[in-house]
């Protein structure tokens, strides 16, 4: 039968899609010198990827994407090594604004980019400062609450602005300031010290040097958390939606959620995974259909453009209907979600669900405004990238990629907070499940 030339005729034709849209030959392996015909083989896939399914042009209204190609061509075709090249590369994908779509390094040169001391830093009233120190050798010489004032020398802001920001992909303001000030601010070649120039509680400035490797004490806050309060209120901290595990381990504390009062779910750290188990979580707050997001994806046909010139057709995807869930009997006290610009992808599809479901209140700070579908791929070199290709809108038809969804009771720590050991937000919550 497969030899059979109608049957061949047949299968050549069912692979053409696959031969015309692979990009297997751009996936060569590393190595430290790309060649010039691999360099501008990533840009101009790159690029092409972005042209035709990008969802999210209109956040960027003033950017000409074929001249940021030709720009991009000299500097590609100008850099002496891969390092170099990734180097480029890295700060083209920012241009879109969209945090679901950059552009990664190959393994071999991530530690070049992305090593940093085990330190979780905020930028808080215009100061930046410690938030948590996960080291217990590094504890002994950084305290939380210590505010950062220069970064090698240059004060923070300015630092950030210079070494940082132009290596951001951010889709909002606040999403922004993460970027700058808490993911990437001390991100750096892991045989590079940071020296930071820090003021303690007493007032008195030093400065202390730190490897950016090396460290063999790291600890990772946990993933799920789940405790009771005063008051007999459950406190659940979830900081991704990444494994099945946070799914079991929310569903093994049931039973004690079940039993209490009232319910804080606390999102602001979450930074996505799996939207599925989100809803899941949701299902056990309601036994109604939960509302999800409006998604859309472009289809845009050369045949309307050749008659009609150029403008984005949207197609809806997954028809926007109900998450429909078989809990019978889920937890019907007062619920409160924490949100804040680090709640983000599937875990701000979660807040825009709870919203649609008017289940509670949301309190603390507006989500990171990001979400949507990525399409990967590889780049020359061992490098990879993802562009955000699905376009998703409040149930009600509202945007919030880009803008981020805002609490219904905004609360901001200060630096004052965090060094008398408060949690400003948590205190709200707790006080509006009293109520």
């Amino acid at each position: 039968m497969r030899e059979e030339p109608r049957f061949k005729a047949v299968l050549a034709t069912a692979y053409v899609p696959e031969r015309a849209m692979q990009t297997k030959a751009l996936a060569t392996s590393y190595k430290d010198q790309l060649s010039l015909e691999e360099r501008v083989a990533g840009l101009s896939l790159f690029w092409a990827e972005a042209r035709h399914g990008f969802a999210h042009f209109d956040n960027v209204p003033a950017l000409n994407w074929d001249k940021v190609y030709m720009e991009y061509l000299s500097k590609v075709i100008a850099a002496r090594d891969t390092r170099e090249y990734y180097r480029v590369m890295l700060q083209l994908a920012p241009l879109l604004r969209d945090g679901h779509t950059n552009i990664y390094p190959p393994r071999e040169l991530m530690a070049e980019f992305f090593s940093k001391p085990p330190l979780d830093t905020a930028l808080a009233a215009g100061k930046v400062y410690v938030r948590g120190v996960h080291s217990a050798s590094l504890a002994a010489r950084i305290q939380v609450g210590d505010e950062i004032v220069s970064i090698d020398g240059q004060p923070v802001a300015q630092y950030a602005e210079q070494h940082v920001a132009p290596f951001a992909s951010y889709s909002s303001p606040q999403d922004r300031e993460v970027r700058l000030y808490t993911h990437q601010l001390l991100a750096g070649a892991a045989q590079q010290a940071v020296r930071l120039g820090l003021r303690g509680r007493d007032g008195v400035l030093r400065e202390e040097s730190l490897a950016r490797s090396g460290w063999t004490d790291w600890q990772a806050p946990a993933p799920f958390s789940f405790r009771m309060l005063a008051g007999d209120v459950a406190y659940v901290d979830i900081r991704h939606l990444e494994s099945d595990e946070i799914l079991e381990s929310f569903r093994n504390a049931l039973p004690q959620i079940m039993q209490a009062k009232a319910l804080i779910l606390d999102l602001r750290y979450n930074g996505g995974g799996n939207g599925e188990d989100g809803l899941r979580i949701l299902g056990h707050l309601s036994a109604q259909p939960i509302p999800v997001a409006a998604s859309y994806a472009r289809i845009d046909s050369a045949v309307v453009r050749a008659r009609s010139g150029n403008y984005f057709h949207w197609l809806p995807i997954g028809g926007g209907e109900p998450y429909r869930h078989t809990q019978k009997h889920p937890f019907t006290g007062p619920v409160v979600l924490l949100t804040g610009p680090q709640t983000y992808s599937a875990a701000e599809d979660m807040v825009l669900s709870f919203r649609a479901m008017q289940r509670g209140v949301t309190v603390g700070a507006a989500t990171g405004g990001s979400t949507g579908q990525a399409l990967h791929f590889p780049l020359p070199g061992g490098g990879n990238a993802r562009i955000c290709v699905k376009r998703d809108l409040l149930p009600d038809g509202g945007k919030f990629v880009g803008l981020g969804i805002a609490p219904q009771i905004a609360v901001q720590a200060t630096l004052d907070d965090v060094r008398a050991g408060r949690d400003p937000v948590l205190e709200r919550a707790l006080q509006v499940v009293s109520q």
